[in-house]
């Protein structure tokens, strides 16, 4: 069986944003199935070394409120 065979498909989680901090950075940031993420240079990483270029951080977001249950409330 040939490696592409082997594979397993590739799903679409999310498309990343591109961004610019005000000191110059760049990142990518995005959100998919209630998390938010971002993907920064790896700053400590240094030539020659076996880190990883970028770093991934996830944050989980707070559920989103039930419109009609806000507007129930509301009265």
């Amino acid at each position: 069986m040939s490696e592409q065979q082997q594979r397993q498909p590739r799903v679409k989680m999310s498309g990343p944003w591109a961004d610019t901090t005000k000191d110059g950075t760049k990142y990518l940031s995005g959100s998919s199935g209630g998390q938010k993420w971002s993907i920064w240079p790896n700053s400590y990483k240094t030539e020659g070394d076996n880190n990883p270029t970028h770093i991934l951080y996830i944050e989980n977001l707070p559920p989103k409120e039930d419109k009609k249950a806000a507007d129930h409330d509301a009265f």
